[in-house]
């Protein structure tokens, strides 16, 4: 039985490191008094220097799977779980450059949970969509700011989309990753963080429309309905007011500088990026 007792046990560390599974054991007499217990461990080959890992069920079969992303290979390793526990031999999924960070989420709203991966060496997030059988498409791949180190989904405006954040080791501060339709619900949130001081950067992909709702009733419907936002809307110019930074991009070489820019500035900070609206997020999901 292999027992962790503490936050300074190596067992505690070694129940988070893939390729090391270890499996919790049945309620004991030591674990009613706040003993941690395992059985002892399982090993699955990765790829090389596997440093995050995500729990998800990638192929939709009920069990959980596991995403490894591996900083020295520049993959993603997708291990599919079994019914006992166990995995079968890693797939590797191309995944940047210097993988530090891994989540697994609907991110394009189809059913199918997708990779989401942020590369610190080539500060970027790449969203890798999934087919929902433990395989994925192309990556889009988004600049972030310096050093992006891990990510995490969730939606932090309530417009029901889900959103990234991103801690950047190299520049001290957290980016936020926001829609334009989620810009429009939660904009006004950068007055608390001007008040605050809070070292955060947005970046605003501006399409000018519900991409996720216009493009599935074109192709369903050969129309759509109030799918969409006023073009070229100036976030930026928003944020500026409310004493926080902003500033339009319109040249995907200036993405980077402009989050530079932002990181630097020393305030709340957002990147407003028109986007094309004649791009099409992938979606396999019926619109009802």
């Amino acid at each position: 039985m292999t027992r962790a007792v503490g936050a300074a046990s190596p067992w505690r560390a070694a129940a988070f490191v893939i390729p090391c599974l270890l499996l919790g054991s049945s309620p004991t007499k030591a674990a009613a008094q706040g003993i941690v217990e395992f059985q002892p461990r399982a090993n699955f080959a990765t790829g090389s220097q596997p440093i995050a890992v995500a729990i998800g069920d990638l192929n939709q079969d009920g069990r959980p799977d596991l995403a490894v992303a591996n900083a020295a290979s520049n993959s993603v390793s997708v291990l599919l779980g079994s019914a006992v526990g166990g995995f079968a031999p890693r797939t590797d999924v191309p995944a940047g450059v210097n993988p530090h960070g891994v989540a697994i989420a609907d991110m394009n709203g189809d059913g199918e949970p997708d990779l989401v991966v942020v590369n610190s060496i080539a500060s970027t997030v790449w969203i890798i969509p999934g087919t929902g059988t433990g395989t994925f498409g192309p990556a889009t791949q988004i600049p972030t700011a310096t050093a992006p180190y891990a990510v995490a989904v969730a939606d932090l405006n309530g417009d029901g989309k889900l959103d990234l954040a991103i801690p950047n080791n190299a520049a001290g501060t957290i980016s936020v990753m926001l829609g334009d339709g989620a810009a429009g619900f939660s904009l006004l949130d950068f007055d608390t963080l001007v008040r605050h001081r809070a070292p955060v950067v947005a970046i605003v992909g501006n399409n000018g429309i519900w991409g996720l709702e216009k493009h599935p009733m074109r192709a369903l419907y050969g129309y759509d309905v109030v799918a969409e936002l006023r073009p070229e809307t100036r976030y930026d110019q928003v944020v500026a007011a409310l004493g926080g930074h902003g500033e339009l991009v319109t040249d995907p070489a200036e993405i980077g500088p402009a989050i530079d820019r932002a990181l630097a500035s020393g305030v709340p900070a957002l990147v407003n990026v028109i986007t094309d609206p004649a791009d099409v997020y992938p979606r396999s999901s019926a619109l009802m």
